[in-house]
């Protein structure tokens, strides 16, 4: 690197680095602001010379450098009012902002002492409360205070919290606290449960997602095993046991149908096609065919068979159902036979009896009154009766003696039932004729 060598107007000889050139500085020797020039001063001496100028020498370097001189003053005057008018806006700057934090401090200043008062006016409120036994009204306006508090500087914020927390410590206060303490304790548990219960519910279905996922993976893996055991038994002519194999991956499909499965059903659909099964699958529904005719057939016989044997049975119930209405007819013949004859029996006993009675009344008119007491004892009256107490006795004996309940007996007795039970209509009749009841 060179250097630049010029003279200062007072003679001096001044020698600085060549990257130095275009710029200013002063003079060590007299003070004076000098501009370094683009080149090496001609009028520089050299170092043999001596350093100090001649007077005609001076004066000429003087007049040559006066251009110069005037540029440096008129860059220095320059930035001598630049510098003026930097520091008239700095010093008005400096004003205007410690004007502007005056006010704020006064302000601020103003701010607190509101929010004092408005805290200490909702201290005395919440005191008021507490004395009139609104602890949940104190305790809101504490809290209030509280939160004006936050806003106050250091030392009033202080001594403010300091002042309401020995209001907070009254016993009101503590129990609305502790019970707000519970609650809240409470909500936590609740809330805890409910993170629980939605958390397990969130695992269940992640775990079911995952045993889903883990499912289908099986699903496709099986199936894809099916469908190359299918191609292997293909490729070794094994026709059924391919079918088996393609069919089995088909059901398995069938039964768990999701997205991962269509592409492999259509893979084994189209190895379905394969020309070995395709002939197999002709093959069997021909076998398929004749065994469902042959069954068919036999079916046939065996309804034909079934239907023979349904009209012999049907020939043998109508046999069967002509001898019992024969055999009915020929019962109810006879018993109509004999249920004549009993009545005609029957009606020859009551006419008899009848007459008998006849003969016996025309004889009793007569004025005999032993029959009276004949008929009495048969029926089992003694002294005055009445024609109650004789339809009584007359019921009462014939509940013993009738023939229908004396029928399960021996001949002897039913024929002595037989004989009571007629002495006791006559004497019924007897005194049914006599009273006229």
């Amino acid at each position: 690197m060179g250097t630049i060598k010029f003279a200062c107007p007072c003679g001096k000889t001044v020698e600085v680095p060549s990257s130095w050139a275009g710029a200013s500085g002063k003079c060590q020797a007299c003070g004076r602001l000098i501009s370094v020039p683009q080149r090496q001063s001609p009028q520089v001496t050299q170092p043999t010379i001596s350093s100090k100028p001649s007077q005609s020498s001076q004066s000429v370097t003087r007049r040559r450098d006066l251009p110069h001189r005037l540029k440096v003053t008129k860059r220095v005057e320059v930035i001598a009012g630049i510098f003026a008018m930097c520091a008239i806006v700095v010093v008005f700057l400096g004003f205007f902002l410690v004007t502007v934090i005056q006010e704020h401090e006064r302000a601020e200043y103003e701010r607190n002492i509101l929010r004092k008062q408005e805290c200490l006016a909702l201290k005395e409120s919440g005191d008021r409360r507490v004395k009139a036994g609104d602890a949940p009204g104190a305790l809101r306006d504490y809290r209030q205070a509280l939160a004006v508090a936050e806003d106050l500087r250091g030392g009033d914020r202080d001594s403010m919290e300091g002042e309401i927390q020995k209001s907070l410590a009254v016993a009101p206060i503590q129990e609305l606290l502790a019970a707000e303490r519970q609650k809240r304790l409470f909500i936590v548990l609740l809330v805890g449960c409910v993170g629980l219960v939605l958390g397990g519910a969130v695992l269940a279905v992640i775990l079911r997602v995952r045993s889903t996922r883990r499912r289908r993976q099986d699903i496709v893996q099986k199936c894809m095993a099916l469908k190359e055991v299918g191609d292997s038994r293909v490729n070794g002519g094994d026709a059924s046991g391919a079918f088996a194999a393609y069919q089995e991956a088909l059901g398995i499909i069938a039964a768990n149908s999701f997205p991962g499965t269509l592409s492999l059903r259509g893979d084994i659909l189209r190895a379905w096609q394969s020309p070995l099964i395709l002939e197999w699958i002709k093959k069997r529904d021909e076998e398929d065919r004749r065994r469902a005719e042959a069954f068919e057939q036999a079916e046939r016989e065996r309804d034909e068979e079934d239907r023979k044997k349904a009209d012999a049975f049907e020939q043998a119930e109508r046999e069967r159902a002509e001898k019992e209405a024969r055999e009915r007819a020929e019962r109810e013949a006879r018993d109509r036979a004999e249920r004549e004859a009993r009545e005609r029996t029957e009606r020859e006993a009551k006419d008899r009896d009848e007459r008998e009675a006849r003969e016996r009344a025309g004889w009793d008119a007569s004025g005999n009154r032993d029959m009276e007491k004949r008929y009495g004892k048969v029926l089992g009256l003694k002294g005055p009766v009445s024609p109650d107490d004789i339809k009584r006795a007359h019921r009462s004996l014939m509940a013993q003696y009738h023939p229908d309940k004396v029928k399960h007996l021996g001949e002897q007795l039913q024929v002595v039932a037989a004989q009571m039970a007629k002495e006791i209509n006559e004497a019924y009749d007897f005194f049914r004729r006599k009273y006229g009841f």
